[in-house]
């Protein structure tokens, strides 16, 4: 190790010692950044316990590679005038503490000491441990690198005279034999962008001909996309800027790289620029040895790798023993053993845990994956999909059994949506040619890690966002279900599930105003359960909103009473059925009244749609539904003239909506904008309700179609202020209208502007979704 210049020896210590005396691994790091929270709480900690009479020590924690080792040696450099005596031990093993030890006792000029590799003089390792003990000097040890605590307590100086520094990624010595511990982060994202940034251009030769401000944004744009990549890790990001500089690489060549092969960036190192840290490429960082873990820590942490990363509830791996779990997940019922795995983890920092919630850093994602190995990383797959399968909840003839449903699906849809791009990543190329290809026998198809329940938990999913209007997820999500669904011929295998993802395909393509595609898919669920004899019902009330959508409101009618004889009939038939018993009829006859009740309203039979949307009430027994009738009932308030009950019913709706979870963020915005509809109507100031709708949906990111309707009010609410700044923001709202119109209708021109002035067509691309 390198010993810095000694300060002139201070007269009143032993003769055979020479003080101050300071052996750390190396000098300042000119690149340090950050960390001024950390190195200040290390300083206030240590000084506190120092007040108060204990031995003053803290283990800094956290993942490999995180910089550890760089706080521990700045805080030494740091404080260099507040202690005479600072020591630096490899804590890695035995042998490395005791020659470290061995150093420090000869360098200190203890007699007896020996640099003699063979010499482990227990006598020296006593007499610097006393020294240390009865000295009246400062002094400041730094064990680095700990994996063992028996090691390292046979090391452990005990002593109130002096402070001590641990670095390990085991959480356990925070515990013991430390007074306490501090974990060590990643940088955040933009600490991250400025160190690599700082490093890659500082090194690069300066052509003035390219330096350009363009240039350098465009550099530093790329280090922050390299450092959110890397998730902030201090070793990656100085192992891709070095390797930059090595290299002649710009940041933005660097960031292509590492996306192009993540795999050979990980297993490449360039040692040149690592000061007192690790010579290793990342992919020997946090697998270091052969199965450094117990197989079942491995299984779970290969779980978390295909979940979101940020927020894995650890609740999702504690079942009680009676749960009716399958097979491949009963070992999650057993909660001793895995809140043993799950401290393992977290022991070794391959886990954080905070507030009942786990995450995984994405670098310990790919590398624990890769570490896996084909295998056992398809197994994990198929037991993560069992497992979000199991708990995520399943609509039964198309609803969700209850609010709480719709809460649990909240909990865990994040989750669902990474495992679905994890699996497009990989494999979603052949999928989609494998079903485009749609094999005709269970021998034609290739074996990829898809399953029914994967298929099953994306169709939920896809469910799930219809039902609370997630419209920038649910394509993705429905399309990756239906060719799974072809893939895994579930369409033959689960004809009655594959008619759920049809009506599911038919709401999106209604509120994209794809009315075609909408009604054939509609068609096509109930071909499916006519054969099936079962749910017919259902596939009724789908072409019901179909024909809504299109305006064919007597069609629509017509259809919603034939679903409602559907209904009876078959529940009548399934009542005595005890696997398939039939929906709860206050459910299916409230959503029934409810559609015949607006279809009613908007035919101008207003008496009949009151009657129907009272029934409707009457029957409800779900708080969202009973805000969807409330919408509904001031629509028909407003159709019969009474604009002031109108108001005051969808206020009411407005307060109701604040107790519901999940928010219901587009009945929100409907009620919001309706009001402000009725307020123009009136001749009155709607800029505040149009204006409050149009950032709910901002906030929602709504689907265009439910932007436009409101855009055109709030343009016609703006102009009627004649104020110039609003007239002028009017015009440009005005212009993004046409364009969407544009977009979604396919006209242009005069024809746009009609379809804009029809308040009907664009309330058809959304209410239809408020049944």
């Amino acid at each position: 190790m390198a010993s810095l210049p000694k300060k002139e020896q201070s007269p009143s210590l032993s003769r055979i010692l020479e003080i101050p005396y300071y052996q750390l691994p190396a000098g300042p790091n000119p690149r340090f950044v950050g960390r001024d929270a950390e190195l200040n709480e290390i300083h206030s900690r240590l000084t506190q316990q120092t007040s108060e009479n204990c031995a003053a020590s803290l283990a800094l924690c956290g993942m490999a590679g995180v910089g550890k080792t760089q706080v521990a040696l700045h805080y030494a450099l740091k404080h260099m005038d507040d202690y005479q005596v600072i020591l630096w031990f490899d804590a890695s093993d035995e042998a490395s503490l005791e020659k470290s030890f061995s150093d420090a006792a000869f360098h200190l000029n203890i007699p007896g000491a020996s640099l003699d590799a063979d010499n482990q003089n227990k006598a020296c390792f006593i007499s610097l441990m006393s020294w240390l003990h009865y000295t009246e000097q400062r002094w400041l040890l730094i064990y680095d690198g700990a994996e063992s605590p028996e090691v390292v307590a046979k090391f452990w100086n005990p002593s109130k005279k002096g402070s001590i520094l641990l670095t390990s990624r085991r959480r356990v010595f925070a515990v013991q034999p430390a007074n306490g511990g501090i974990e060590i982060l990643p940088f955040p994202t933009d600490v991250g962008a400025d160190y690599a940034f700082d490093i890659i251009t500082s090194l690069q030769p300066k052509d003035p001909k390219l330096v350009t401000p363009v240039f350098a944004q465009d550099e530093f744009d790329a280090t922050l996309e390299l450092s959110k990549r890397l998730g902030g890790h201090p070793l990656a990001l100085t192992q891709a800027s070095s390797l930059a500089w090595k290299r002649g690489m710009t940041a933005k060549a660097m960031l292509e790289f590492y996306k192009e092969d993540p795999e050979s960036f990980h297993q490449t190192t360039n040692p040149d620029l690592l000061h007192a840290g690790y010579s290793l490429p990342i992919s020997q960082v946090f697998f270091r040895s052969p199965r450094p873990f117990t197989n079942g820590a491995l299984l779970l942490l290969s779980i978390m790798c295909f979940l979101q990363l940020e927020g894995i509830p650890e609740d999702i791996f504690y079942f009680p023993r009676d749960a009716n779990l399958p097979r491949v997940l009963r070992f999650l019922s057993n909660k001793r053993e895995m809140g043993k795995y799950i401290a393992e983890l977290v022991d070794n920092s391959l886990v954080r845990r905070s507030d009942g919630q786990l995450s995984v850093h994405r670098l310990i994602q790919i590398e624990a994956l890769r570490y896996l190995g084909d295998e056992d990383r398809l197994t994990a797959f198929k037991v993560a999909t069992k497992l979000l399968c199991y708990v995520f909840p399943r609509p039964q003839d198309e609803q969700f059994v209850n609010s709480n449903d719709l809460r649990t699906c909240s909990k865990y849809f994040p989750h669902v949506y990474a495992m679905r791009d994890m699996y497009l990543d990989r494999y979603g190329k052949e999928v989609e040619k494998m079903a485009s290809a749609r094999p005709q026998s269970k021998e034609e198809i290739v074996e990829l890690p898809v399953s029914e329940e994967l298929c099953i938990l994306l169709g939920s999913a896809s469910w799930y966002c219809v039902e609370v209007y997630e419209h920038d997820e649910v394509e993705l999500t429905l399309n990756t279900a239906l060719n799974i669904a072809f893939y895994t011929r579930l369409t033959e295998t689960d004809p009655q599930y594959y008619a759920q993802l049809c009506d599911c395909a038919s709401r999106l393509r209604q509120q994209e105003g794809d009315f075609d595609t909408a009604l054939k898919k509609a068609q096509e669920g109930q071909r499916l359960r006519t054969g099936l004899n079962r749910g017919r019902w259902l596939s009724l009330n789908s072409l019901g909103n179909v024909y809504f959508s299109q305006g064919k409101y007597n069609v629509a009618l017509e259809t919603y009473q034939q679903c409602r004889a559907s209904y009876m009939s078959e529940a009548n038939v399934r009542r005595l059925d005890i696997l398939h018993p039939p929906p709860p009829a206050h459910y299916a006859l409230c959503v029934n009244k409810l559609n015949i009740g607006r279809t009613l309203t908007v035919l101008g039979r207003h008496e009949e749609a009151a009657v129907a949307l009272n029934e409707a009430s009457e029957l409800n027994k779900d708080p969202l539904m009973s805000i969807r009738i409330q919408y509904h009932q001031g629509l028909l308030d407003r159709a019969s003239g009474n604009l002031t009950k109108a108001v005051s019913g969808l206020k009411a709706a407005i307060e109701s909506i604040k107790g519901i979870e999940p928010y219901p963020s587009m009945l929100d915005g409907a009620c919001h904008y309706k009001i402000g509809c009725i307020l123009l109507q009136q001749g009155k100031n709607a800029l505040s309700y149009l204006q409050q709708s149009y950032e709910i949906h901002g906030r929602r990111a709504s689907h265009p179609c439910e932007v436009v309707r409101v855009c055109v009010k709030l343009s016609e609410a703006l102009s009627a202020t004649l104020e110039l700044n609003n007239i002028t923001f009017a015009a440009k709202i005005r212009r993004y209208v046409l364009e969407c119109i544009g977009r979604i209708t396919g006209s242009a021109g005069s024809a746009a502007e009609e379809v804009v002035m029809n308040e009907e067509f664009l309330d058809s691309l959304v209410d239809g979704q408020l049944r």
